[in-house]
This record gives structure tokens, C-alpha cells and sequence, in this order.
């Protein structure tokens, strides 16, 4: 820009940003464990599921799809809480929330109230009883590296016996779920 005598210039830069309006995280994993379902930024509730025996919280990573976006952390200060990312794209307007419950595997006793899962091992049916007139809504089999195999819906009832058929023999886990939500192992002959 030249000033009105003619000889003084100066030069400005203006630097113009396009703000986006997205507010998805583009990468998500942990240290330690497992996230369920696998990361997709569509995807806003995982469950990560650590190695027996943990007892504290692993490292979350993430990486936001817009470089401008907000992050905002709720920590999870024990397993079985719940881990919050709270993303604000560029523009200010658009949020999303992603949240990680954090269970641990294996086999151990929640409270009094864990369900009786029976026989373990299975060979063709495998009964579960809840106890305390719990009410069974959902049951999830997992195969071992988390493969969610059968999804048994809306049950309402206190007990259940499941056909072991198209089950191949492994490892699996059953995800019970009713007013909580149970995890056991079973073998399946």
C-alpha cells in the first residue's frame, strides 16, 4: 500500500481462515486394552476393556479432524467411570462427546448381584439366572478379540438358556446387560 505522498509503502499480510464445522476426532486409542466397537468418528460411546488384574485408567490418545477444533478432557479417576472427550470445531458452534468406559476382563465377582452363568464350560445350552430380581434386557456374545457374534434382544426376563448353535468352540464372552452390565467368560466346547 502507498501512502498519499507517493513514496512511503507498506505491506500487510491478510490471513484468512476457512473454520469448520466439524467436531469428530479423527484418531482414538488407548495404551493399554481394548476399544469397543473399533474407532469410527461417527462412533461416540466405546467401552475399553483392559486386561485382568488393571487398576488404573490407561492413556487415551486423540487426534481432532479439524486443527482448529477444542478439546476439553473429563477424566475417568476409576475403572468402571467413564472417560469424556468434548470436541468444539473451529466455529464454535458444533460439539461432539466422546466417552470411554473403562471394565476390565476376566472372570471375578462384581457384587453379590453377578448373574449365575451355567455349565462353564458349554456344550449345547448355557442357562443365566440374575439374581435379586434382576431383569435380563440384552445379551451380547463376544468372541475373544472383542467380535461382538450374537446379539440377543429385548428379553425382560430374569433368566435365559441360549442354543450354543453356529457357536465354534472357543473363548467367549457374554455381555449381560440389565439396570448394570455384567461380563463373563465361558468356554465352549
Amino acid at each position: 500500500m502507498t501512502a498519499d505522498d507517493g513514496i512511503t509503502t507498506k505491506t500487510y499480510a491478510v490471513l484468512f481462515r476457512y473454520v469448520l464445522s466439524i467436531a469428530t476426532l479423527d484418531t482414538l486409542y488407548i495404551s493399554e486394552g481394548t476399544l469397543e466397537p473399533g474407532f469410527d468418528p461417527e462412533v461416540i460411546s466405546y467401552t475399553a476393556w483392559l486386561p485382568e488384574g488393571s487398576t488404573t485408567i490407561p492413556d487415551v490418545f486423540y487426534e481432532t479432524t479439524d486443527p482448529f477444533a477444542t478439546v476439553e478432557i473429563i477424566q475417568a479417576d476409576y475403572i468402571g467411570n467413564t472417560y469424556s472427550i468434548r470436541v468444539t470445531a473451529g466455529d464454535g458452534v458444533h460439539k461432539m462427546i466422546y466417552r470411554i468406559k473403562f471394565l476390565v476382563t476376566g472372570v471375578y465377582d462384581f457384587i453379590q448381584d453377578t448373574p449365575n452363568i451355567y455349565p462353564n464350560p458349554v456344550r449345547d445350552y448355557i442357562n443365566i439366572d440374575m439374581k435379586n430380581n434382576k431383569i435380563i434386557k440384552r445379551i451380547e456374545i463376544l468372541s475373544i478379540d472383542g467380535k461382538v457374534v450374537r446379539i440377543i434382544d429385548h428379553i425382560h426376563s430374569e433368566s435365559l438358556t441360549i442354543n450354543r448353535e453356529n457357536l465354534p468352540s472357543g473363548m467367549y464372552f457374554l455381555r449381560i446387560h440389565s439396570d448394570e452390565t455384567f461380563v463373563k467368560k465361558v468356554l465352549i466346547r
